[in-house]
């Protein structure tokens, strides 16, 4: 909401000035720019498509779009330059302080809402049509709906309007008591409730359907959660099915009872499917690689598909190798993990860290999975503050990966980065 309290879209400001004081600081530190030796060919492919948007006069186009992935270079080079005094602990609870700044905030905007002073967060975050993030808005709350109350759904102070039950999802992610590496603290169980209960004041189909992927990848997939448990796991299940049952009752059920016009189940089956339509009617060309003629701007106002609407304007093939990253760094983790490697280091006095960073490299590669998934209704990802988020989060992930496979080398017989800029 910064950028909408000045009125002014301080992205590329911001941007500036970060990668500034980064680059001074490699100077005068007599630094050289490390980059991860598995991350090489995607920036190549990335300088590439900027290469071909300048020729064929498209300006800074894919750039734009990748705000995510220089904030991502310099997150990595901080904590490996700075590796000797940042340790898994500090890294996680650096996490553990953003989850809990965020939940802070949308706690403060509940009790504003709630108090009927919604005037006074619409006045200080006013829609002034320059910023990226257009001020405070109204939404429909449905949870507010069902028990007769009037106060509009939260939007999120810190990072903007659309994106407050997206940011209360992953936050039960992040608290969620169902890992078998993560520090055993009470207060993450509290700050898992109050995440939960944030979720279910303000209810949306995008965050129901991001946490049953969540749920899935929870308890049948990723190999750190500790299913065995008891006593932690049946509190979780029951909690997800509380707020599954009160997802069906505010969101799923109301589809089958409005009308098109009150945006039943007409309007968003036609929503849903109008995109593709719109995407397919484009020429081969503008599929591939993107359009951003005025011609299309009319099909970008009924399109409820957020990545419909990106593959519209910027093409297919950064979305491809976004997801091919993001693939890739989940398969090293996964290469990295496994009981026998767990036994290796049975004895050495580097099991806590090694544990501990395979919960953040897991459990932040979800999160940002979660992130990209959202896309598909909304392009919040793009936001002042969710991308430096996403870049922070992608960053501790593919660094916990690097100080894994440096610990299984023995940290200093083999060194995973091998390129390094001076």
């Amino acid at each position: 909401m910064i950028a909408s309290y000045f009125g002014i879209d301080i992205h590329r400001i911001l941007l500036v000035i970060i990668f500034s004081i980064f680059f001074i600081w490699l100077i005068k530190s007599n630094y050289g720019l490390r980059l991860y030796k598995y991350l090489i060919p995607f920036l190549i492919f990335f300088i590439f498509l900027i290469i071909i948007d300048i020729i064929l006069g498209r300006g800074l186009r894919t750039f734009s779009y990748c705000h995510t992935f220089i904030y991502i270079i310099i997150f990595f080079n901080i904590f490996f330059l700075q590796q000797n005094k940042i340790s898994a602990k500090i890294l996680f609870n650096q996490s553990n302080t953003i989850f809990k700044v965020i939940i802070i905030f949308m706690l403060i905007e509940s009790i504003i809402l709630i108090t009927g002073n919604f005037n006074f967060l619409q006045n200080i975050f006013s829609e002034t049509g320059t910023s990226v993030v257009q001020g405070f808005r109204s939404y429909h709350n449905r949870f507010a709906q069902y028990y007769n109350l009037d106060f509009p759904g939260l939007n999120s102070l810190i990072t903007g309007n659309q994106i407050a039950s997206t940011l209360a999802v992953l936050s039960i992610i992040w608290f969620a008591p169902v890992y078998k590496f993560a520090p055993k603290k009470r207060s993450r169980n509290i700050w898992f409730i109050f995440s939960v209960i944030l979720l279910i004041f303000s209810p949306t189909m995008t965050a129901v359907v991001l946490l049953l992927i969540a749920m899935i990848f929870l308890f049948f997939i990723i190999p750190i959660s500790n299913k065995k448990i008891i006593k932690m796991i049946i509190p979780t299940l029951f909690t997800f099915f509380l707020v599954g049952n009160w997802s069906f009752k505010f969101i799923f059920l109301p589809l089958y009872t409005l009308s098109f016009e009150t945006r039943g189940s007409l309007f968003y089956l036609s929503a849903f499917i109008s995109p593709f339509k719109n995407y397919l009617s484009l020429p081969l060309m503008n599929i591939l690689f993107g359009a951003q003629s005025l011609e299309f701007a009319h099909r970008y106002f009924f399109n409820e598909i957020g990545i419909i609407r990106l593959a519209m304007i910027i093409g297919l093939p950064l979305i491809i190798i976004i997801a091919v990253l993001i693939s890739i760094t989940f398969l090293k983790f996964i290469s990295f993990y496994g009981n026998k490697k767990l036994q290796l280091l049975k004895n050495s006095p580097l099991l806590f860290d090694y544990r501990l960073y395979s919960f953040l490299a897991l459990v932040n590669i979800l999160i940002v999975f979660l992130w990209i998934i959202s896309t598909f209704h909304y392009l919040i990802i793009f936001r002042l503050g969710v991308v430096q988020l996403i870049a922070f989060q992608f960053s501790i992930c593919i660094f916990s990966i690097y100080k894994m496979e440096a610990i299984l080398n023995n940290i200093h017989k083999s060194d995973p980065i091998y390129f390094t800029i001076r």
